[in-house]
């Protein structure tokens, strides 16, 4: 696996960070889970987990899956300055946001 992630390295220019890696299995026997990742030097995950600000593994049909993503948008449209928005236009943006 280490070997893919330098090979993706040396071909895409970016970089994989090893110390933020995490090894998570999906219908794979904790023993062998702990084992790799303590072979690769890796911390073991658990489902659901986070990635890029976004819930991986839960019910994406669920409210609650989908409460984290909208109190993220409404924290950055609060620090959004009101006089680039028509009346109209904030009062569509912000009475839809509140109605999730």
């Amino acid at each position: 696996m280490r070997a893919v992630l330098l090979l993706f390295e040396a071909v895409s220019g970016l970089r994989v960070n090893f110390h933020k890696s995490m090894l998570t299995g999906v219908n794979v026997a904790d023993s062998w889970l702990n084992e790799a990742a303590s072979i690769m030097n890796w911390r073991t995950g658990n489902i659901p987990f986070v990635y890029l600000g976004l819930l991986i593994g839960g019910n994406a049909r669920r409210l609650s899956f989908w409460k984290h993503v909208i109190n993220r948008i409404m924290a950055r449209l609060s620090g959004l300055n009101n006089k680039f928005l028509s009346l109209g236009n904030a009062l569509i943006m912000f009475g839809t946001i509140r109605f999730l």
